[in-house]
């Protein structure tokens, strides 16, 4: 896993690593790589336009115009070379993080499932979690150079490169996309121990309450208990005579508890 925390990181040099484009493997990447799929809505020309405008994207990708990409929360940032002008363009795109209730759900669903938190523990990423934490295209803001590109427009070429290249960093790390989604690897593993913590703690009162519904005080207090050499004689001891008293009708099998408490400290 790539060394990184909260505040981002930043990939230098990026072409495609495979010939064919962005080839993935991983669901959440090609989740990533689904999201520039032509609209249903588009008629047979235009579709193939759209597709053809993604394949010389790839293959612009695989040559390297993608010169920085910024990974930050909710934010992706690159610097992308035209390959002709050799003008640097910037290319944001920004998605809301997500949600702490989103978090607890995946935290509740790690919690309940052992192996889940052990993957994490492993640098795994569950396919679990996949659908709670990817995008809709409507959910996701493209900007060039500051102007905001319509969802439902077709891909620039060029500017569409490092959608791509970040789809197969992801296949690579898929803790890429959780950073991008607001999250690391150790801040996920601090909420699922939080977690758990809070449920333990939560569970602790039942676990007193029947001590609770019988406090000792109910029995004798113990500053009456007199050191054991007060009944050698065989007189009466105080403790024996409080002890003889009814226990609030406490019973242990057929015995009260009084008499229990009685044999036990003559036989102390």
């Amino acid at each position: 896993m790539a060394d990184y925390d909260i505040n981002g990181t930043v990939f230098y040099k990026l072409p495609l690593f495979h010939k064919g484009g962005a080839y993935v493997k991983t669901r959440l990447a090609a989740a990533w790589l689904g999201l520039l799929d032509p609209p249903a809505t588009l008629d047979e020309r235009h579709t193939l336009g759209w597709r053809e405008q993604l394949k010389n994207s790839r293959q612009l990708a695989r040559s390297g115009v993608v010169h920085a990409l910024a990974i930050q929360p909710g934010r992706l940032a690159a610097r992308v070379e035209h390959p002709i002008t050799k003008v640097m363009h910037g290319v944001r795109m920004l998605a809301e993080r997500a949600t702490d209730q989103t978090w607890a759900e995946v935290v509740a669903h790690a919690s309940r499932e052992a192996q889940l938190a052990a993957q994490i523990v492993n640098e795994v990423l569950p396919d679990a979690f996949i659908p709670a934490l990817t995008l809709r295209r409507d959910q996701v803001t493209v900007e060039v150079d500051g102007v905001v590109v319509a969802p439902d427009a077709m891909p620039d070429e060029l500017f569409t490169t490092p959608w791509l290249v970040f789809a197969e960093r992801v296949d690579v790390d898929p803790w890429l996309w959780v950073l991008f989604r607001g999250q690391t690897q150790d801040g996920l593993l601090d909420l699922i121990r939080q977690h758990g913590r809070a449920q333990a703690e939560a569970a602790q009162p039942a676990s007193r309450a029947i001590g609770e519904a019988l406090p000792l005080n109910r029995f004798w207090v113990m500053g009456d208990v007199p050191p054991m050499t007060a009944h050698a004689d065989g007189g009466a001891s105080p403790v024996l005579a409080r002890l003889a008293k009814p226990s609030a009708g406490l019973r242990v099998g057929r015995r009260s508890l009084a008499v229990v408490l009685r044999q036990a400290y003559r036989e102390k």
